[in-house]
């Protein structure tokens, strides 16, 4: 089932937000999008910080969702004013655990089955991603989606991402916007949803193109800044208008 980002609770945030928001309209529209795409059942997320990204997952899932979040500093004043007992957390399973990534091997904390959907954003230095990038894949479906966010932070996180990729385990980038790089398994099949979909949806916002990265192919989703990061309302607008 289809959901539209320009009716989320999140996006009606962006003016209390914008300041010092996090997560660019582009990327927050394209990580809703994308859970939403794939109907992402079962979803972890690596650092919850103030929460707007787990508001984005929240609303982005259907009913019957199960969403875990691990963190050792939740900040919660943005999930207790406008999600926690409403409808958006009405008939799902939701989960904060406080712990640091690096205590675990992997990160499925006695879930019966791999999530489908996993957020890498809880360390910037070399170790601690390559950690939580190798936890993931030992804890993610073949159908699923890493996302790791701030993957041009610093040098330290290309490192790391450089060596994940020299690694035997089959995922690989295959998409990127300016903030968050998202991985797959190579044999997923994502090409109806990147040519069509996410091509399709963000014109004339960004522009799209394949862009080589680490020796692989990527989509790469490029804001027009001066019509998006500049006026958050012409972007709602076009939301709405494209019901996006």
């Amino acid at each position: 089932m289809k959901k539209e980002f320009h009716n989320t609770q999140i996006s009606q945030l962006w003016n209390l937000y914008s300041q010092d928001m996090i997560r660019s309209p582009i990327s927050s529209t394209l990580i809703f999008r994308t859970i939403n795409y794939f109907n992402f059942k079962n979803i972890l997320e690596i650092g919850f910080f103030e929460g707007y990204t787990f508001g984005i997952m929240l609303e982005s899932c259907m009913p019957g969702s199960s969403l875990t979040t691990l963190d050792i500093d939740f900040k919660m004043n943005l999930y207790n004013l406008y999600y926690k007992d409403t409808a958006h957390t009405k008939d799902k399973n939701i989960r904060f655990i406080n712990s640091k990534s690096n205590d675990h091997e992997n990160f499925l904390f006695g879930n019966e089955k791999p999530y489908d959907c996993i957020l890498v954003d809880a360390n910037a230095d070399y170790d601690g991603y390559l950690h939580d990038l190798l936890s993931s894949v030992n804890s993610i479906s073949e159908n699923g989606i890493i996302i790791a966010d701030h993957y041009k932070l610093s040098n330290e996180v290309d490192m790391a991402i450089d060596d994940f990729l020299k690694l035997d385990h089959n995922f690989v980038p295959f998409m990127c916007d300016g903030q968050a790089l998202f991985f797959h398994h190579k044999y997923h099949n994502c090409a109806t949803f990147l040519d069509e979909f996410v091509t399709n949806t963000f014109q004339p916002m960004c522009t799209t193109f394949n862009l080589p990265f680490k020796n692989c192919i990527v989509k790469h989703i490029e804001e027009r800044p001066v019509l998006v990061c500049n006026n958050l309302e012409l972007y709602k607008f076009y939301c709405k208008l494209n019901n996006i």
